[in-house]
């Protein structure tokens, strides 16, 4: 997972597996969201990020199209 700090990140930060790490306006954090992972937000600003997801690259083309469809059912 990626996530690109647009705006509003001041007072942010992403924990993952026990580490944090804080958000920057024009930055990008990577990590495993296969991991247990939260955000917190104690800005003032509203803040805006883009999330870009990343399959494991042992993945192969049917469990893709399997997540998919669990991703799909479970919204």
């Amino acid at each position: 997972m990626a996530h690109l700090g647009l705006e509003g990140c001041a007072g942010s930060r992403v924990c993952v597996a026990g580490n944090s790490a804080e958000y920057r306006d024009g930055e990008v954090l990577v990590f495993d969201d296969s991991f247990v992972h939260w955000v917190e937000h104690a800005g003032t600003q509203m803040r805006y990020t883009l999330m870009i997801t990343f399959w494991h690259p042992e993945l192969t083309w049917p469990e893709r199209i399997f997540l998919k469809q669990v991703v799909r059912t479970a919204r």
